[in-house]
Order: C-alpha cells, then structure tokens, then sequence
C-alpha cells in the first residue's frame, strides 16, 4: 500500500498495490499516507504487544 498514485509505478516493477489503510506484512508494515497514521500506530502495537493490547487502546481511545 502506499499513496494511491504510486499504484501504477509499483505495479510497474513487479509490486503488487494493497488498496488499503495499513497492511501487516511479514517484515514491513506500510500505510497509504498521514491520514492512516492512527491505524498504522494500531497495527504496530498489534504487532509488538498483541490483539488484546490494541483492543485495550481502542476501547480506552473509543475507536472502533
């Protein structure tokens, strides 16, 4: 994933465009721009600390 007008470029290298906020990969963890910094922080605590840590911080957050 990245900023939407980058589709085309990844995919003209052989990449493969994710049109989505965040997607947890193997080793890397990307995000489509600022707009998604919230889930990308999410993801990275899911990463680190686990699914029941980031649905702690939702719910404290009230974030659905």
């Amino acid at each position: 994933t990245g900023y939407p007008f980058l589709k085309e470029n990844f995919e003209q290298i052989g990449g493969i465009y994710f049109d989505a906020a965040v997607v947890d990969g193997n080793h890397l963890i990307p995000s489509k721009g600022p707009g998604t910094t919230l889930e990308f922080a999410l993801a990275i605590v899911r990463k680190a600390k686990g699914s029941e840590t980031e649905k702690a911080l939702r719910e404290g957050m009230v974030i659905s």
